[in-house]
């Protein structure tokens, strides 16, 4: 019976662990190992502050909803009122491939599942969305080592944190790791001269701050020995003249005597001193005590080092005695023949100018052949010379004597022939001009009267035949100086005696004495006499009637006394330019004339003996 209470009890016992375990996995195990859970998410972000599930996913709240037919989830914009700042992280389950992580979100933007292994968006099963906290950015910590010298030189130095580094003054250097930590600081220095020390206020170790900048000042004082060199200078020998000295040590620098040369950065070494001579007098040489090795100390001190120099010259020999030659020149010549003529010597393989000097020492004690080239002299000149081309150069000779020779020349010169001209021929005597005869002055022109206007003239009958005229006895040959013109009645206009030409051939001028044949059609008239009125190419003063059946062609007004004087009357005739005597003109006047008075009474002259 016992034994069945102890049964009974280890099986409630039993059964009790059973639920206990079974009960387990959701209380505590629910929010480390469940993807399905909110916490889980939560646990997994740092920054997650509260997540929520949505299980269905469309079921309203203020997060978020579902979009694109169920098929993602679009957040809503954050609210300052939520705890956090910003959406950290959202899960949307749905399909075969199980769920799709996004963090940090963004309001407005459709989120999917996992494709589906169609490639198409499942719907959405559930979702869960976190709200999270924005890091605050971390505290930064740098330190900066500001670097002073003192003393009698500066180097260079540099830094290092817990054996880190090396870091250079005035760098700014990040020790956020070492935020609030103590760290040990250590310090290098190079480039001090030789022999000199340093010391430093650095502390071994510094505690750092857990925000901002710390500054470390780093002071260094430098001792170095202050050691000199003065090197002295001291001839002996000959004459030095003006030469100069130079020292330099280990080879470097440029140091006159007697100057402090400081030599502290060589501390505890050897340094080597050499010299440099320049300006002794030709043929002289020196010795000297350098270069020369000086230990310098480690301590403040001035050496002093003598330099001794001593100068052997050679004694320069006598000069030796020299002689000179000059050539000179001298022109014998008539009219100028050398005024451009250039003369030149060569005397041995020297050229020479005359009266220029050379030294012919080396002559001495022979003779000397000279040369003479001479140029610029005209083709037809020639010249002579009265030097031999010789010159002896004695053996024995005073120190700077001048032997001087002239060379004479004596130009003669051809005169060139002139060619000779050919003759000219003569020239033929030109035939005397005759002489002008003077021109008669030519008598005032009278105003020209009115014309009554005409009247009109009735048609003139057809004039009669005119009988042939008789041939005229030929006239005598008129002197060749006659000039002279019939003169007219007082009551007709004068005319000048200007001979009139054919209008046909004005280039052929006629004497006015000479008579010609009435019939020849060349021959000029006088401007004054009364042409054929049927020419109608020979115009007629405007006071002339013309015939009113012809108007073309214009007729000389014929004064009336004209008409009624007998046409065989030379001495009444009107018509200047005839030949007194000329029965040819006096017939063809008489003709013009009843011509005229028919044309002004329009009826014809009766006929005279």
């Amino acid at each position: 019976m016992k034994n069945l209470k102890s049964r009974r009890a280890a099986g409630a016992g039993v059964l009790l662990i059973a639920l206990v375990v079974a009960l387990i996995p959701t209380a505590a195990f629910g929010s480390s190992g469940n993807e399905n859970h909110p916490d889980h998410w939560k646990n997994k972000y740092p920054n997650a502050v509260a997540c929520y599930k949505y299980d269905p996913p469309g079921q309203k709240n203020e997060h978020g909803k579902l979009t694109n037919g169920g098929k993602a989830v679009v957040l809503n914009p954050y609210k300052s009122s939520w705890p956090g700042d910003r959406w950290e992280v959202l899960v949307v389950k749905g399909g075969q491939n199980g769920r799709e992580v996004y963090e940090l979100p963004k309001a407005g933007v459709d989120y999917h599942p996992p494709k589906n292994n169609n490639g198409k968006y499942p719907d959405v099963s559930h979702w869960i969305v976190c709200k999270g906290q924005s890091p605050k950015p971390p505290k930064t910590v740098k330190v900066v080592f500001e670097k002073k010298w003192k003393g009698d030189a500066e180097g260079s130095a540099r830094f290092f944190i817990d054996g880190e580094g090396p870091f250079q003054p005035g760098e700014a250097v990040d020790v956020t790791a070492l935020a609030g930590k103590r760290v040990r600081i250590t310090e290098e220095v190079t480039g001090l001269p030789e022999g000199c020390t340093w010391k430093s206020d650095l502390p071994s170790k510094v505690d750092l701050p857990n925000k901002g900048t710390k500054k470390i000042e780093v002071r260094n004082t430098v001792d170095c020995p202050d050691v000199k060199i003065r090197v002295k200078k001291k001839w002996s020998g000959d004459d030095h003249g003006d030469a100069t000295v130079q020292f330099a040590v280990n080879g470097a620098g440029s140091y006159s005597p007697n100057t402090w040369i400081d030599v502290s950065q060589y501390a505890g070494q050897k340094v080597t001193l050499t010299e440099t001579v320049q300006g002794l007098p030709e043929g002289c040489t020196y010795e000297s005590n350098l270069p020369k090795e000086i230990f310098i100390p480690k301590r403040d001190k001035k050496i002093e080092v003598t330099a001794y120099n001593k100068v052997d010259c050679e004694e320069e020999p006598p000069a030796e005695a020299a002689i000179y030659l000059a050539l000179t020149k001298n022109w014998d010549w008539q009219d100028n023949e050398v005024d451009d003529v250039h003369v030149v010597f060569e005397v041995g393989d020297e050229i020479v100018e005359p009266g220029q000097v050379i030294d012919v020492t080396e002559h001495a004690g022979s003779v000397l052949s000279v040369s003479e080239t001479v140029t610029g002299l005209r083709d037809s000149c020639t010249y002579s010379s009265t030097f031999d081309g010789k010159v002896a150069v004695p053996a024995q000779f005073d120190d700077g004597q001048l032997i001087t020779v002239t060379v004479t020349n004596t130009v003669e010169c051809e005169e060139p022939e002139v060619p000779e001209q050919p003759e000219q021929p003569e020239q033929p005597e030109q035939p005397e001009q005759p002489e002008q005869p003077e021109q008669p002055e030519q008598p005032e022109q009278p105003e020209q009267p009115e014309q009554p206007e005409q009247p009109e003239q009735p048609e003139q009958p057809e004039q009669p035949e005119q009988p042939e005229q008789p041939e005229q006895p030929e006239q005598p040959e008129q002197p060749e100086t006659s000039d002279t013109t019939v003169p007219t009645d007082e009551e007709t206009t004068p005319e000048p005696e200007a001979e009139t030409t054919d209008p046909s051939e004005e280039s052929t001028p006629e004497p006015e004495s000479e008579t010609t044949d009435p019939s020849d059609e060349s021959t000029p008239e006088p401007e004054s006499e009364t042409t054929d009125p049927s020419d109608e190419s020979t115009p007629e003063p405007e006071s002339e009637t013309t015939d009113p059946s012809d108007e073309s062609t214009p007729e000389p007004a014929v004064d009336q006394e004209t008409v009624t004087t007998d046409p065989q009357t030379e001495d009444t005739l009107p018509f200047t330019g005839m030949d007194s005597g000329s029965m040819a003109k006096t017939a063809i006047a008489a003709l013009l004339a009843g011509l005229g008075l028919v044309l002004l009474t329009g009826k014809p002259r009766e006929a005279t003996d």
